[in-house]
C-alpha cells in the first residue's frame, strides 16, 4: 500500500468517525513489521502504540510479561520510581 492510499483509507475513516480523528486520540499501527496494509494495521492508542515499540522495556514478574509502564500503573507507581526499582535492584517488588 502506498502513501496515497494509506491516506484515502484514513480520509474514509475520518468521515465515518470524526471524534476518532480529530480527538488525535488512536492513530494508525502496524502490527508486524511490514506495509500498512489493511491486513497488518489497527487503530491504536499512543500508549498502545509506545508499549508495542521495540524500545519498550518488557518486564517479567509475577507469572506475567507487560511493559514497564503497564507494571507502574499497576502497582501504582510512577513509571520513573519504578525503572529506578527496576534497575537497582532488579525487581518490581517493594524491598523489605
Amino acid at each position: 500500500m502506498n502513501e496515497e492510499h494509506l491516506l484515502t483509507i484514513l480520509g474514509q475513516c475520518q468521515k465515518a468517525m470524526p471524534w476518532m480523528i480529530e480527538s488525535l486520540t488512536f492513530t494508525a499501527d502496524e502490527l508486524n513489521d511490514g506495509d500498512y496494509e489493511p491486513n497488518n494495521c489497527r487503530w491504536a492508542t499512543k500508549e498502545q502504540q509506545s508499549a508495542n515499540s521495540r524500545s519498550a522495556l518488557q518486564i517479567t514478574a509475577r507469572g506475567k510479561t507487560q511493559n514497564l509502564s503497564a507494571w507502574a500503573r499497576e502497582l501504582g507507581m510512577s513509571v520513573s520510581g519504578l525503572h529506578r526499582r527496576w534497575h537497582t535492584h532488579g525487581t518490581i517488588e517493594r524491598r523489605a
